[in-house]
This record gives structure tokens, sequence and C-alpha cells, in this order.
């Protein structure tokens, strides 16, 4: 177990107490300055906790009974609904403090009346703020008595009907029902401690036998033989500093996240801080920068879909003006254009034949019956090889001489072709084989066009 969990801080009416280690006790005790305030002596506190070797991590708070105020309320009678403020305002009619400046706590209510307990809650801020100014950081927050009075009872075999604590001047008388207290009296002496007990038994009787006291700590034989005079008395063996040890125990079961205790005074404008108040100032700031890059980034994304979305209602927009344009005379724009364009693409591209815009494609036969109609008539030639294609007609033959060649190109230009100058040589039987490429006039522009035919 760590050292922050094994140490207790009480705050006593004139000095702080460290009580460090239960099981090997350990306490370290610093006086008030002059002025009586516990906030003057916060430097000695923290050099008393390096001592320790205290880590940071969040110890438990003893207050004194002298911080407290005990009251027992009816509470049988209070509506269900806003029943913890109403209780208070009940305490408030036996307190000399208002309602407004206190933080209350309240014990298991018994045969219709409770145990509730207030502290000033500006002063009990003030010294928790002090603490962590000087890096003591404080978990719980109980009435020290509360927590003797815990350990006490956890060792009990037979619950008692009172328990008395001595510590040092001080004694912590307690009415004990269901397993918790249900009155508390505090005293600096003895004399009013028989006066007060009877006047709670009168209060609340107990059976005549069988009636128990437990008495812990030191106290004069005197007074223990008057108590044995009004109950059975049963002394608990300890030492002198027992109800330090045992304020300790319950805080270390506290400090390790134990049910301890009974009540704790960190509630409502006592509560902890919340995490992130505590959180370096560094941090939290980039923690912020976070949060705004992210803001940033979905801001950019939005205003990015918006122009997008603009963009593409323009898209519409325009696609609606074509539609119009190609059909004027439709009655009604379909909702997806595209896809209607796309279909009647799909549908004119099956169509064959030419229309007004479309310039007339050059037939293979028409091509062949220029070519042969218009070959010299009184010149001896022999085709070797006549092929129409798509652009152009190829004729290979023989002919006597080169002007013969010749002549059947100028013949073919007459009718219209777009002939090459030829290729001629001087075979071996002594003619000369010509090969000629001429082009319809059809498609001489056409092929212009495309590079064909310069």
């Amino acid at each position: 177990m760590s050292s922050y969990v094994k140490t207790l801080l009480m705050l006593e009416r004139d000095c702080w107490r460290i009580v460090h280690n239960a099981d090997e006790l350990s306490i370290s005790s610093i006086e008030f300055k002059d002025s009586g305030d516990p906030l003057s002596v916060l430097e000695e506190l923290a050099d008393e906790f390096e001592k320790i070797g205290y880590s940071g991590s969040e110890v438990c708070l003893g207050l004194g009974s002298c911080y407290i105020q005990a009251v027992e309320i009816d509470c049988d009678d209070l509506p269900r609904r806003q029943r913890t403020e109403m209780m208070l305002y009940r305490m408030e009619e036996q307190l000399p403090l208002p309602a407004e400046e206190l933080t209350a706590v309240y014990l298991p209510s018994l045969g219709g009346r409770c145990l509730g307990l207030a502290v000033e809650t500006k002063q009990i801020r003030e010294i928790i703020e002090g603490l962590q100014s000087v890096g003591i950081s404080l978990g719980a927050v109980c009435p020290s008595a509360l927590l003797s009075l815990w350990a006490c009872l956890e060792d009990c075999e037979t619950q008692p009907n009172y328990v008395l604590l001595a510590n040092s001047d001080q004694l912590e008388l307690f009415r004990i029902s269901g397993g918790a207290p249900h009155s508390w009296y505090s005293f600096l002496e003895n004399s009013n401690l028989l006066h007060s007990l009877r006047i709670n038994l009168l209060d609340h009787p107990v059976p005549s036998q069988g009636a128990t006291i437990l008495v812990a700590g030191d106290l004069p034989q005197k007074t223990l033989d008057a108590l044995g005079n009004e109950l059975e008395v049963i002394k608990k063996d300890g030492d002198e500093n027992f109800y330090e040890r045992a304020a300790a125990r319950t805080g270390e079961s506290l400090s390790s996240g134990k049910q301890a205790g009974w009540v704790n005074f960190r509630t409502g404008k006592l509560a902890p801080a919340k995490q992130w108040s505590n959180t370096p100032g560094l941090l939290r700031t980039a923690a912020v920068l976070a949060v705004i890059f992210v803001i940033a980034v979905v801001g950019a994304f939005i205003t990015r879909g918006l122009r997008y979305d603009s963009l593409a209602s323009n898209y519409r927009q325009d696609q609606r003006e074509i539609y119009r344009k190609l059909y004027p005379h439709s009655k009604k724009i379909p909702a997806n254009i595209t896809s209607r364009l796309e279909s009647e693409l799909r549908r004119f591209s099956g169509v064959k034949g030419q229309g007004q815009d479309v310039p007339p494609l050059p037939q293979a036969l028409d091509d062949l019956h220029t070519a042969l109609t218009n070959l010299p008539p009184k010149i001896r030639f022999r085709i070797l090889k006549l092929q129409v294609n798509p652009d152009d007609i190829f004729i290979e033959g023989e002919v006597k001489t080169h002007s013969d060649a010749e002549a059947i190109v100028q013949s073919l230009k007459k009718a219209g072709l777009d002939v090459l100058p030829p290729k001629t040589e001087r075979i071996a039987s002594g003619d000369v084989a010509f090969k000629i490429t001429a082009h319809p006039s059809l498609l001489k522009d056409q092929l212009a066009a495309r590079g064909g035919v310069k």
C-alpha cells in the first residue's frame, strides 16, 4: 500500500496532525501561529508531507469536533421530494448560521429522527483550497471522531448502546442505534458528561438491563466509576494514541476506495472540482485548439459541400436549357436529363442511311464503272489487277510505251478521279508495266481534311 493511502491529516482546535501508517503509528503535530489560523502554517505542513514521501495523491482530511455542528432533527413527516433541502432548514432552526452558509450531511434515520452534521462552507472551502495551493490534494473530508468511531465499532462483537472516545482533553459521546451514531455530544470537561448522558437516556430510554457504554482512550477512574452507576462499562484496551490510530485505519479504507466513516463533506459547494479545472494550462489550451481544429475542418467540408451542391444545381439548370433547345415542343422536362439524352443517343446510334447533313459515301460499283468506262479505247493495254477500296482504286497492268500509261492517267482524271503519278517500268518482254492509284472525286475533300490527299 502506497504512502498516501496510509496518511490521515487531522485538523484540530489549535494544530494540524499528520497521522501516518496506522500499523506503525507516526504522528506529527504543527501548532497554529499566534493568529490561530490553520492556514498560517501551510508551508510547514507541506514540508512535513515531503518528509514522509508524499507523492501528490489524495489524502483524507479529518475535522475536529470544533468545526462541526451536530443536530438531531425530526424527518419522519418530510416529503420525499426536496427532502434534503427540508432537512437542512430543520437544522437551521437550531444553529446560529443560515442554511445558505452550511454544507450538511445526514446519517441514516431511525424512529423518525436522524443525526445531521454541518460545517461552515466558506471556512472549510478556504482550508481545502489552501492545502491544494501547497500541493496537498484532498479526497474525503470527514469528522475525525466518526472515523475513530467506525474503527471501534468494527472491532466490537456486540454493539454497545453508547461509545465514549477520549481524545486528549476532548470527549466524544455517541448514542448508537442500528450500527450508526444517532446522537453526538462533545465535551471539553468531564463535568458535563454525566449530565448529557442522563438527558439522552431520558430522551431515548434503553432496557434497564444490559445497557452498555464502550469507553476507548484514557479516562480518569473516577469518571469510569460514575459511568458504571448508570450503564455497564466496557473498557476497550488501547494505547494513549488509540483515537488517532483508529481514525487513521478508517482513513486508509477511504483513501483506498472503500466505504467507511458514514459521511463525507465533499458534496455540494465542497464537492471536488471537476478534473478539467485541474488540468494544466498548456494541456487545456492544446485540447481547446484541437476542438477548434476539428470544428474548422468540419466547417471547411461543409462549405465545400455547399459549393459543390451549388455547381451541381447550375449544371442541372444548364441541362434543362439544352434540353429545351433540343426538344422545344416537349411539355415536361424529365427529372434525369442525362439518362434521357443517353437513351436518345443509343436509339439514334443504330440508324443507318444518309441524311441531308451527312455527306454521301461513294459506292464501289459506281467507282468501278467510272474507272472502266473511262479507259482510253484506242490504246492497247492489259489489266493484271484491279482493286476498288473504300478510299481509292488501284490498277496494275501492261502497255506498249510509257506514254500509253500517261494517256490512261489523263483519261481517268477527265472522268473526275484524282489520280496520283503512275509508276512505270520496262519489263523483259519489251512492254511497260504500270501501277496507277486513283481517288474518287467525292472523297477528295474528305481525304484532304484528314490529311490523306493534299
